[in-house]
């Protein structure tokens, strides 16, 4: 998510939607890289707000206020609707990083296992603190904190700090991280990355000091020590159960990242670095339904049994005798449409199209002036709907 949270929450006001999910620079209706499904619902929902805010569609066809504000993919690939992310319901919780902790600034650290081109033996590297092994389901979300005050010979040394989701077989799973230099003074405050995260019990959270990733940044490493005097982390996690799980897209990305990002970190290094006073979440609770609840959930492609239909007609070009008629609105997500366009009460052309994204649209092109409409059917299963549009006149 980088930074797109504090963009969308500094836009303040209402009205605001955001999609937040587990992919880099992919929009919901963006190809990636061996992946060509579109985001259901993600083209229906922009294709609403856009209606309804620049068109000025009336909320009874473009019905915007009915769609949550945020929608947010998690790791295990679901879907879940909240008002805020940060969600409200976070708590988070401080831990004493162990002091004392060294590493050398070299510039070849790799946070992660997708840094092929670094020397073997450089991931992982630098002053880990680790907790036990949950005894409970978590979910981490949100945004860390780190304040750390660190000692070096001469300022400029890179710095990076890592949080892992480290599981039994000791692979670690980099779920935040954010780099700096370190100051003359040593001081720094840094917010990670922000994440949604959900760790299974008996996982282990570690929490990495050390030189920045280099797979993720271009460090130029100083070759001195740096020494981690004293610091402490906040990490977000969920008081409340989220039991919501619309089965939307699951992106190439995650899948990717599950299997390529894992680096392993040693089992002495797990066992020196474990801290048994490391703060852990207790275990969550039902989500209370008048606060903080979502808001009632809607189907992502637009509401199951509602058809819309609206109807354009775009002026000829000069010394053309063809005009076009649009006729377009939301349908049942896979319903399959048919939209018989009408001229004097008689049926002039027909068009056959699968609302797959819980939108449709049909152009027509006609030669003879007079008025227009259409009648619009939507069949899915044992459900179908109709539709009119008012009349257009074309000259």
């Amino acid at each position: 998510m980088a930074s797109a949270w504090r963009f969308f929450n500094a836009l303040g006001g209402r009205g605001h939607r955001a999609w937040y999910g587990q992919f880099d620079h992919i929009r919901g209706g963006e190809e990636e890289s061996g992946d060509r499904r579109d985001l259901a619902g993600f083209h229906a929902e922009v294709m609403r707000f856009f209606d309804h805010h620049v068109r000025g569609v009336p909320l009874a066809d473009a019905p915007v206020d009915r769609d949550p504000p945020i929608r947010v993919q998690t790791s295990d690939g679901s879907w879940r609707t909240e008002r805020s992310w940060p969600p409200a319901d976070v708590q988070p919780l401080r831990t004493t990083l162990t002091p004392g902790g060294r590493y050398e600034d070299t510039g070849l650290n790799r946070g992660t296992g997708e840094a092929s081109l670094l020397p073997v033996g450089t991931d992982g590297l630098g002053a880990w603190t680790i907790s036990p092994p949950l005894p409970h389901d978590a979910h981490y979300a949100g945004v860390p904190h780190a304040s750390l005050q660190l000692a070096a010979a001469r300022p400029g040394a890179s710095l990076s700090v890592d949080v892992y989701d480290i599981a039994p077989d000791r692979r670690a799973l980099l779920l935040s991280r954010e780099a700096s230099l370190v100051p003359a003074d040593g001081r720094v405050e840094l917010d990670l990355y922000g994440q949604d995260w959900k760790l299974p019990a008996g996982h282990r959270v570690g929490v990495r000091v050390g030189s920045a990733d280099a797979e993720w940044w271009t460090p130029v490493g100083t070759q001195q020590t740096v020494t981690l005097v004293r610091g402490t982390v906040d990490l977000p996690f969920l008081r409340h159960r989220r039991t919501e799980a619309a089965a939307l897209k699951r992106p190439k990305r995650l899948d990717t990242w599950l299997e390529d990002a894992p680096i392993t970190v040693p089992q002495e290094t797990i066992d020196a670095a474990t801290a048994p006073g490391f703060t852990l979440p207790a275990a969550q609770t039902a989500l209370p339904v008048p606060a903080g609840a979502p808001p009632a959930n809607v189907p992502v492609g637009g509401p199951t049994a509602r058809l819309t239909a609206r109807i354009s007609a775009t002026a000829r070009r000069r010394g053309s005798r063809v005009r076009r008629i649009t006729v377009l609105g939301n349908a049942p997500r896979g319903a399959r449409v048919t939209v018989a366009l009408r001229r004097a009460g008689r049926v002039v052309a027909t068009r056959r199209v699968s609302a797959r994204v819980g939108a449709y649209r049909v152009t027509f092109r006609v030669r003879r002036a007079g008025r227009y409409a259409a009648r619009v059917g939507a069949r899915r299963g044992t459900l179908a709907l109709t539709a009119r549009t008012r009349a257009v006149r074309v000259r």
